[in-house]
C-alpha cells in the first residue's frame, strides 16, 4: 500500500514540475476547419496583413511549411510565444492548436491558468477566435472545385510572356500592372491572340512565399517580330498533371494549390511545386468574383 501511494506521489510531483517549469506554453488554444493545412499556413504566415490593433508588433522566429510558426507578439509591455500547429485530421477538415506562452509572466501563468480566466487567457482566446473567424469568413469569397480531380494532359502552346516576380498575395496585382505592357505589344504588332491568358510558375519559395513565373498568351506564331527586353516567346512543354476548378478573385488562386498538394499527398501522388493556372475570365469586365474560373494544374513529377 504504501509503495502505491509513494508511486502516485512521485508521479504527482513530476507532473507538476513538467507542468511548472518544464512545459514551454501556458495556455493552448485548439479549433477546426475546413481549409487545407497550406491555406492555414498561408494565413498564418500573413498575420502581419489581418493583425487587430492591439498588436503592436509580430516576428516571425521560424516556420515549418504547412505545419508549424513560431511568432514573438508584442501587446504593449506584454510579449507572447505563439507556437501555431497546424495538422489534417480528415478529409474535409485541419485542426488548428495555438501554444501561447507569457514570455514574462510564465510561471504566474502557470500557478493561475489551472483557477481562473485571467486577462491572459481572455486576450488570447480572442485573439485565436478573431484568427477563427477571419478563416471562416475567408471560405465564403472563393471556391475550389476537388469533386473530380483527374490526371489530365496540358498540351504545349506558343505564347508571348514576361517574367514577373512577387509574393504569392501580390500576383494578380502584379499581373494587373504589367498586363498592359504585354497585350500593348501584342495590339501593335497586329498578332492574333489564340487562347485565354494562363500563369506558369517557375519558381516557388513556399517558406517565404515568394514566387517567379511567366505571365503568358496564347498567340500565332510570327516570324520577324519586333525585338524587346521584357517580352519573350516561347513553347510552353506538354505536361500530364492534376486539375482543380477554381472561382474567385484571382489573386485568391493560390488556394488551389493547396487543396492540389493535400490531396496528392493524401493519394501518395508525386508532384512538381510549379502550379499552371489559366484564367477563363477578364477581370476587366467586373462582374460576380464568384463566377470568374480558373483551371489550376499541379504537374506529376
Amino acid at each position: 500500500m504504501k509503495k502505491a501511494l509513494y508511486g502516485i506521489l512521485v508521479i504527482v510531483i513530476l507532473g507538476l514540475g513538467w507542468y511548472l517549469f518544464i512545459k514551454d506554453y501556458n495556455y493552448k488554444i485548439r479549433f477546426e476547419t475546413p481549409h487545407a493545412p497550406g491555406t492555414v499556413y498561408s494565413t498564418l504566415l500573413n498575420w502581419d496583413l489581418s493583425k487587430s490593433e492591439a498588436i503592436d508588433s509580430l516576428i516571425l522566429i521560424d516556420s515549418e511549411p504547412f505545419e508549424t510558426l513560431q511568432y514573438e507578439v508584442q501587446l504593449g509591455d506584454s510579449t507572447f510565444t505563439y507556437y501555431w500547429n497546424i495538422e489534417r485530421i480528415d478529409d474535409s477538415l485541419s485542426a488548428v492548436t495555438a501554444y501561447v506562452k507569457d514570455n514574462q509572466n510564465s510561471f504566474k501563468q502557470n500557478l493561475l491558468v489551472p483557477f481562473k480566466k485571467t486577462e491572459f487567457v481572455k486576450r488570447n482566446i480572442e485573439m485565436v477566435q478573431n484568427m477563427m473567424n477571419g478563416l471562416h469568413a475567408h471560405a465564403e469569397i472563393y471556391k475550389v472545385d476537388m469533386s473530380n480531380v483527374e490526371e489530365v494532359t496540358v498540351e504545349s502552346q506558343y505564347c508571348a510572356y514576361i517574367t514577373l516576380s512577387s509574393s504569392i498575395y501580390k500576383k494578380g496585382n502584379t499581373m494587373i500592372s504589367n498586363i498592359g505592357l504585354i497585350m500593348n505589344y501584342i495590339r501593335d504588332n497586329d498578332i492574333p491572340i489564340k487562347g485565354d491568358p494562363f500563369v506558369q510558375i517557375q519558381d516557388w519559395d513556399i517558406e517565404n512565399e515568394k514566387i517567379t513565373y511567366d505571365f503568358c498568351f496564347p498567340i500565332e506564331k510570327i516570324e520577324n517580330l519586333p525585338p524587346t527586353k521584357t517580352i519573350k516567346f516561347k513553347n510552353t512543354p506538354e505536361f500530364k498533371g492534376l486539375m482543380a476548378k477554381f472561382n474567385g478573385n484571382y489573386r485568391l488562386s493560390d488556394r488551389a494549390w493547396y487543396e492540389l498538394l493535400d490531396y496528392a499527398d493524401n493519394k501518395n501522388i508525386d508532384l512538381q511545386y510549379r502550379p499552371f493556372e489559366i484564367y477563363r475570365n477578364d477581370p476587366h469586365a467586373g462582374g460576380n468574383e464568384m463566377e470568374w474560373t480558373a483551371e489550376v494544374y499541379m504537374p506529376l513529377k
